[in-house]
């Protein structure tokens, strides 16, 4: 589960990812409740500007790049299955949400969230514009 403070952050990525099409068949759900499919990439740009490649280079052994996705139709996922979807996320990959106040307190604070944007703003761990 990637959780990102904008769409334009979302996609960012190495050419390893992109070759192994890491993107494709993935969900993205918005703070309004719309779910969406990646059903491949469109397009790819270079992120950041030309002096930032050095260091991306020794840092990722890759520029960083930007990917744009080719989406389905937008549709709208009820609150309790968004849910629903975030809890068996953290409980399949519980090792990765044990640090801080620990898996149960997440699971906790997403079932207590009124809207799809608390839910994100639990896993994101700090309030989205």
């Amino acid at each position: 589960m990637w959780v990102v403070k904008s769409a334009e952050k979302f996609g960012e990525c190495g050419r390893s990812t992109l070759k192994k099409r890491y993107f494709e068949g993935m969900s993205l759900v918005d703070s309004n409740g719309l779910i969406r499919e990646i059903e491949g990439v469109c397009r790819v740009e270079i992120a950041n500007p030309w002096w930032k490649w050095p260091v991306e280079i020794l840092m990722f052994n890759s520029r960083v790049l930007r990917a744009a996705f080719q989406l389905s139709d937008p549709e709208h996922i009820p609150l309790d299955a968004f849910k629903k979807k975030v809890i068996t996320y953290i409980d399949y990959q519980k090792g990765m949400w044990e640090s801080g106040i620990g898996v149960e307190e997440i699971k906790e604070e997403v079932r207590k969230a009124k809207t799809h944007r608390e839910v994100i703003e639990v896993i994101y761990g700090d309030k989205i514009a």
